[in-house]
Order: structure tokens, then C-alpha cells, then sequence
């Protein structure tokens, strides 16, 4: 998904003289990359309440994504946004002036404030792609163990040569026809039962997901189905407990 700003590498540092003023004055800026916009920009402070800052931009620009001039704070690693003042001035070849004020009542000698600039991305160069769609497995598979018990097993839709297929992780989920899905989470791409697990001659459903490194999951496969087989009924199988009063009862 396109982000919903780009941010620019533009940045200039507002000066504060070693000296208060009784009239503002234009603070002189800097940057590394000398564009139009930045020459154009003027930044002034009242030592009291506000930084009123001005700049000429290209008015078609304008119209398809204005720029937004924000102020960072350094020291609480924080943005705040200067905010339109006055309406924008037309100017000849088709500019356009643009005016904002970012209030503050922190004016110390010898430091600097630190502006940015934001321009949103255009929508023609955006797209949306749902990711949860990508990277689905494939072949959910049952195949029993020598020596009794069952094992799942599945395929990735990435080739080993793709660089997620080292990331990949799955999420099993597993359950006996209405009980409630069992979890685990598996690296590989198989799961075993061991003997015992599964209770004889029942109906199981499975299903499996997966996802890359920490991104989304993908959509669950198909549900799979398989019989055990049969054999002796032997240990506790879905044992719950509620709590009454001080003691547990077993269902």
C-alpha cells in the first residue's frame, strides 16, 4: 500500500539571534538541496507566541497535492504541522504564496528549530494490493504414521529461490466435527499427530495458513477432512473444568 505521505529530505533550521527584537526579522535558512521552494522560503517569530513561515510553490502542484510544512522537535522526537494563517496569494507565473504559523512559547537563545516539508502521493501512482491474497499454500494433505497417529502436510506458493520462503511460518488449525479449533503454530510446512492425539474411528477438519517474516496472514485453505481409525478408546480426550466456589468439577 502507497503510504499516505512521502516525506522529502527538505529541511532548513530556523535561527534564533542571541538577542530579542522589538520588530521580527527573517530568519536565514539552509539546505542541501536548493529548490525553488526552499529559496523561496521565510520563516519569522514574534518571541512570544508563534513562527509564521511563507513560501511560493507551483499553483498546478498545488491543486494536486499541496505541500504541508511541518515543525520537528528533536528533543521529544515529535511533528507538529504549521498551520495555514491566511488565504494563498496568486502570484504571476502561475505561483502561488502560501502561508502558515506554527505556535510555540519556546524561544531560547542559540537554538534552532528544525522544518520540514510533506507532500501527499498522488493517487494515479498508488495502488492498494490486498496482501492477505499473496503467498497462499496449496495441497493440504493427510497421510497416517507408521506406528499409528496422522500427519498433515502442505505446500508453499513461493519457490525456494524466493527470499520470503526462509520467513515463512504457518498457523494450523485443527478440530474434531463441532469442537472448537485447536491452534499451532509450525515452521515447516507438516505437522504430526503423535498416537494418542486424535480420538479413533472420529471425523477431524483442518485448515492452514501462512505469512512472511511479521506481515499479514493469507487467507485459510480449503478445509480439509479425514476419519481416524479405528482402535482402542484409551485416556481423556477435550477434558474442561469450571470453577465452583472453591473447588473444580470436571465436565
Amino acid at each position: 500500500m502507497c503510504p499516505k505521505n512521502m516525506l522529502f529530505l527538505w529541511a532548513l533550521c530556523v535561527c534564533l539571534p542571541p538577542r530579542l527584537a522589538s520588530e521580527p526579522q527573517p530568519c536565514p535558512t539552509s539546505a542541501r538541496n536548493f529548490s525553488s521552494v526552499l529559496d523561496s522560503l521565510e520563516c519569522y517569530n514574534d518571541y512570544s507566541s508563534h513562527i509564521r513561515c511563507s513560501w511560493r510553490e507551483s499553483a498546478e502542484m498545488h491543486s494536486q497535492g499541496p505541500l504541508s510544512l511541518f515543525h520537528l522537535d528533536e528533543e521529544e522526537n515529535s511533528e507538529s504541522q504549521c498551520l495555514p494563517y491566511r488565504a494563498h496569494v496568486p502570484l504571476p507565473g502561475g505561483l502561488l504564496a502560501v502561508h502558515c504559523q506554527y505556535n510555540t512559547t519556546v524561544f531560547r537563545i542559540f537554538v534552532k528549530d528544525l522544518f520540514f516539508f510533506k507532500t501527499p502521493h498522488s493517487a494515479r501512482l498508488s495502488k492498494t494490493i490486498p496482501l492477505a491474497q499473496l503467498g497462499q499454500y496449496c495441497s493440504l494433505s493427510q497421510r497416517p504414521v507408521e506406528g499409528g497417529g496422522t500427519e498433515l502436510h502442505w505446500q508453499s506458493s513461493y519457490p525456494p529461490s524466493s527470499p520470503l520462503y526462509p520467513t515463512l511460518n504457518y498457523q494450523l488449525n485443527y478440530r474434531q466435527r463441532g469442537q472448537d479449533w485447536m491452534v499451532q503454530r509450525v515452521k515447516g510446512k507438516d505437522f504430526q499427530f503423535k498416537p494418542g492425539t486424535l480420538v479413533p474411528g472420529c471425523w477431524y477438519e483442518a485448515r492452514v495458513r501462512s505469512r512472511g517474516g511479521k506481515g499479514p496472514w493469507s487467507e485459510w485453505s480449503p478445509l480439509m477432512e479425514w476419519k481416524t481409525g479405528e482402535g482402542s478408546i484409551w485416556g481423556l480426550f477435550y477434558l474442561q473444568c469450571v470453577i465452583d466456589s472453591p473447588s473444580a468439577s470436571p465436565l
